[in-house]
């Protein structure tokens, strides 16, 4: 069984066909650290992008056992490293997975994605608690790798225990938000709370914006990580979230780092909300690309390059997408960068 290209050194694609078993094999056992973290993402995406084809064609979704066996090993491998492990146990995000398909379904990625998500967090409950409970980093905040790793890897542990619903799993992230001594462990418990149906979800956000109103970086982190959220049963969408907060009194059109962490995050780093079907995201896409090129067109043309792949999506997505592109377009008053940027996006 081959292990190719051993002492990684330069980026290149291998066009090999290996089998799952293969991949599976490789990612519990080689010795070389990237070549393990390559087969364990290569076999990752197999079951996603198998996942993906069921949620489009509306099959029942199935979880091979196999790649749970996979992430056990690497859970239990002693000679690997905590920021090794957080490396290789992390999910291809669904941007790179949407990439690697011919015609790109954002929410069929998320649904497929979560799924997987949520069977890994549920089928490896004990493990992760284990490693939640292990890798606590108590003391004097160091920035070095060692107490790094393991920061990431015990803020993966409890991501995948909310994602896969284990009992207790919210409020010991809420436990972390509050008790925590580092912007590192107080961001990664807020992802899962804000990500998760926590009934204190509301008034934590509230609190926090009032603690950090005068800290413009966590403001940012704060916008950001609404704007990437994902849409649960019951709650407005995601869109209408971002709108409302464009009107926050510490939010600011004419801040470019405002604009990145609300705006350009959610259009750029939170596709499936994004190309929601209903066209609602392109809607708010073309009004705030016409707002901003007026303040500031570099940031503008930034946001609106948010639709300069519009061809790859599903039919019913072009349709809306070409509409906005064709709204802005049609605009008298565009700079030359956002001009430039809309009109080659037409003719591609």
């Amino acid at each position: 069984m081959p292990s190719l290209l051993r002492g990684f050194s330069a980026p290149v694609i291998v066009d090999y066909r290996y089998t799952d078993r293969e991949l599976a094999f490789l990612s519990s056992r080689d010795t070389d650290a990237f070549n393990r973290w390559e087969a364990g993402q290569r076999l990752a995406m197999t079951q996603l992008m198998r996942l993906t084809d069921a949620v489009e064609a509306g099959r029942a979704l199935e979880f091979d056992d196999t790649f749970t066996d996979v992430l056990q090993a690497i859970l239990d491998d002693d000679t690997l490293s905590p920021a090794f492990k957080e490396q290789a146990l992390t999910l291809p995000a669904e941007g790179f997975i949407g990439e690697q398909r011919a015609v790109v379904d954002p929410e069929a990625i998320r649904v497929a994605r979560r799924h997987m998500l949520s069977e890994i967090g549920r089928r490896l409950a004990d493990a992760w608690r284990a490693v939640y409970a292990n890798h606590a980093t108590p003391g004097v905040y160091s920035p070095a790798p060692g107490p790094a790793g393991r920061r990431a890897l015990k803020n993966l542990a409890l991501a995948y225990l909310a994602e896969g619903r284990v009992a207790g799993a919210v409020e010991l992230a809420e436990h972390q938000l509050a008790t925590a001594t580092n912007m590192t462990d107080r961001q990664a418990a807020l992802a899962v709370i804000v990500n998760s149906p926590s009934t204190a979800k509301a008034d934590i956000l509230v609190r926090l914006a009032r603690e950090w109103q005068n800290e413009p970086l966590l403001m940012n982190k704060w916008y950001q990580l609404q704007a990437t959220s994902i849409l649960l049963p019951g709650e407005a969408p995601v869109v209408e979230r971002v709108r409302r907060l464009l009107h926050h009194p510490g939010f600011s059109l004419s801040n470019p780092n405002n604009v990145f962490a609300l705006i350009w995050s959610f259009c750029m780093a939170n596709e499936a909300e994004f190309h929601r079907r209903g066209a609602a995201g392109y809607e708010f896409w073309a009004e705030q690309v016409l707002t901003l090129d007026r303040i500031n067109p570099t940031v503008a043309s930034r946001i609106a390059r948010s639709l300069d792949r519009w061809r790859k999506f599903t039919p019913d997505r072009q349709a809306g997408m070409r509409h906005a592109l064709e709204r802005v377009a049609a605009a008298g008053h565009l700079s030359r960068d956002v001009r430039e940027i809309v009109t080659k996006s037409l003719e591609n």
